[in-house]
């Protein structure tokens, strides 16, 4: 049980490590692309720094990002919708990763040797 316990963790960290690399580096993008000019209810700026990006990036990540981006389309150009569904495309896949192991790894029974096989 230990070593299945030791396998998930595994699995999950990896998961997890990717979603923070991939958040990290759409902040970075967001803060270049937007700065100062995508402003809130408030006239806060959503990217005008690397922390406030990330902030911006976890909430479009529980919330959704149409706000957002409607906002962005708005006060920049049409092409800054492209930032947002890339992110869209992204979200979708790390949800549905995340749904297919959940489902193989709980829903079957699988232990995280079958679930370290498929994923390799």
């Amino acid at each position: 049980m230990l070593h299945t316990f030791v396998g998930v963790i595994g699995n999950a960290s990896a998961l997890f490590s990717a979603l923070v690399a991939i958040s990290c580096l759409y902040a970075l993008a967001g803060q270049d692309l937007f700065r100062d000019k995508v402003l809130d209810e408030v006239s806060s700026p959503f990217f005008s720094t690397y922390g406030v990006s990330l902030v911006t990036v976890f909430r479009m990540f529980v919330d959704g990002t149409l706000g957002i981006m409607y906002e962005a389309s708005d006060t920049t150009t049409e092409t800054a919708r492209l930032y947002f569904i890339s992110f869209a495309i992204f979200l979708a896949a790390f949800r549905a990763t995340s749904a297919w192991y959940r489902g193989q790894h709980v829903h079957h029974g699988q232990t995280a040797q079958f679930v370290m096989r498929t994923v390799s």
